[in-house]
C-alpha cells in the first residue's frame, strides 16, 4: 500500500517536532514500518464498514458483534443528522483520497484518505471517524481535519465560505466540531503546514520532543532527542525527591510533570526492549518468560454441573451495567423511561495538567471522598 511522504494523520507530530519525520523515515528504511496494532486493525475494519454500508452493502455489517454495529450505526446516523442540515443540492464523498498539490509543488507529498466529506453551495463539512476507546481525540484546529479540508477546497466553488470540521468517535460517545472558515483554511496552509514542510525537510531540522508528539511517534525510544529529554527529567525527578518534604507547589507541579513524561518513556523502553528480546536479539542479564497466568474454566457448562453437587451458590448472576445495556439496546442513549432508571456517580479525583478538557472537581467533594482506597 502507498504511504504519503507527510500524511494528514501524522501531521500534529511534524508540526510540533520537524525533525521527527527525518528519523522515522530514517528507521522505517531500516526496519521497515512497524506492524499495526490489534485496535488500529479494528479501526481499520470499523472505517471500511461504514463505507460499504454508505453504498447499501449490509453483510460486513451483520458480521459485526452487537457492540461494534451500534458504533456503525452512530456514524451512520450522524451522517443523516448532517445531510438534514443541508441545503439543496448538496453531495457527499466517502473515504476519498485528497491531495494538496494544487496548492504548492510543496504540497505535493501532502495526501491522504479522507473518511467522509458533505458540501453545498455554502457550506462544507469535513468528518473523521475515530474508533478507537483510549485516546479521546478533538477537532479544535485539528490539522489532520483541517489538511483534509484544503484538499477539498480546491475543487469547490468559491461561494462554500463556512467550513465544520468533525471528529465522530462512537465509542466515547464523542462529537466534537470545530468551525471555520475558508480563509482560515489558508491561514493554517500557508502559515503553518508549509512552513513545516520546509522545516522538516532541512539538512538539520529541529527536534523539539514533548509528551504529545512524542507518545505515539513510530521512533519510540529510538529518538537520540527523547533520549536526552528523559535524562534530563530523570534528573530533575531526582533531585525534587530528595527535597520533597520541603519543596514549594511550582516545584511540585513541575515534579509531577516530569514524571508523567519519563513513565511514558520508561513503558516504551520496556516494550521495545521485550520485542527486540522476542525476535532474538541479546539482551545480557535478561531473558523472556511467561508472565501471570490465571485459571479458567475449559467449559463453564461442565464445571457449573460439577460444582452443583458441592456448592449451592456456583453460580452468580448480576445486573449489565448501563453502558453494557446501552451496548446491547442502542436506542437506550434517548430512552426517557431507562435514563430515570441511571445515576452518574461522582469519579474519584485524579491529577490532571490544566489543558485538560475535563471540569475541575469541586473543593468541597475531597471531604467525602475516600484517598486511601
Amino acid at each position: 500500500m502507498e504511504h504519503a511522504s507527510f500524511s494528514p494523520s501524522s501531521l500534529y507530530r511534524v508540526i510540533a517536532c520537524p525533525a521527527s519525520w527525518s528519523v522515522v523515515n530514517t528507521i522505517q528504511a531500516q526496519k521497515g514500518p512497524a506492524p499495526p496494532s490489534p485496535y488500529a486493525e479494528h479501526g481499520t475494519l470499523l472505517h471500511a464498514v461504514v463505507v460499504e454500508k454508505a453504498k447499501g452493502d449490509i453483510l460486513p455489517y451483520n458480521r459485526l458483534d452487537v457492540e461494534d454495529r451500534n458504533y456503525i450505526d452512530d456514524a451512520m446516523d450522524f451522517i443523516s443528522v448532517l445531510q438534514g442540515q443541508m441545503g439543496d443540492g448538496w453531495q457527499e464523498v466517502h473515504d476519498v483520497r485528497v491531495k494538496l498539490d494544487g496548492y504548492s509543488n510543496m504540497l505535493e507529498n501532502v495526501w491522504g484518505t479522507l473518511d467522509y466529506a458533505l458540501w453545498d453551495d455554502s457550506t462544507l463539512h469535513i468528518v473523521d471517524w475515530k474508533f478507537g476507546k483510549g485516546v479521546q481525540v478533538y477537532a479544535h484546529r485539528n490539522p489532520q481535519l483541517l489538511t483534509y479540508a484544503a484538499g477539498m477546497m480546491v475543487d469547490l466553488p468559491d461561494s462554500v465560505e463556512k467550513v465544520l470540521c468533525h471528529i465522530v468517535q462512537p465509542p466515547l460517545n464523542h462529537f466534537d466540531v470545530y468551525e471555520t472558515t475558508r480563509q482560515g483554511i489558508l491561514n493554517f496552509l500557508f502559515s503553518t503546514l508549509l512552513p513545516t514542510i520546509q522545516a522538516a525537510q532541512k539538512k538539520n531540522p529541529r527536534f523539539h520532543a514533548g509528551e504529545k508528539q512524542c507518545r505515539f511517534c513510530p521512533a519510540g525510544v529510538q529518538c537520540p532527542e527523547r533520549h536526552k529529554m528523559a535524562i534530563t527529567q530523570a534528573q530533575e525527578v531526582f533531585k525534587k525527591v530528595q527535597v520533597l518534604e520541603v519543596v514549594s507547589p511550582e516545584d511540585l507541579s513541575a515534579f509531577l510533570s516530569k514524571c508523567g513524561e519519563l513513565t511514558n518513556y520508561i513503558k516504551q523502553l520496556k516494550k521495545y526492549a521485550l520485542d527486540q528480546a522476542i525476535q532474538g536479539e541479546p539482551l545480557p542479564g535478561w531473558k523472556v518468560v511467561s508472565g501471570r497466568s490465571t485459571r479458567k474454566w475449559k467449559d463453564e457448562r461442565q464445571a457449573a454441573e460439577f460444582l452443583s453437587d458441592f456448592i449451592d451458590d456456583c453460580l452468580v448472576t448480576k445486573v449489565i451495567t448501563p453502558a453494557q445495556a446501552e451496548k446491547k439496546y442502542r436506542q437506550f442513549r434517548k430512552d426517557k423511561g431507562f435514563q430515570a432508571l441511571v445515576e452518574k456517580t461522582q469519579g474519584k479525583p485524579v491529577l490532571a495538567p490544566e489543558s485538560d478538557k475535563r471540569e475541575e472537581y469541586l473543593t468541597d467533594v475531597f471531604r467525602s471522598v475516600d484517598l486511601q482506597t
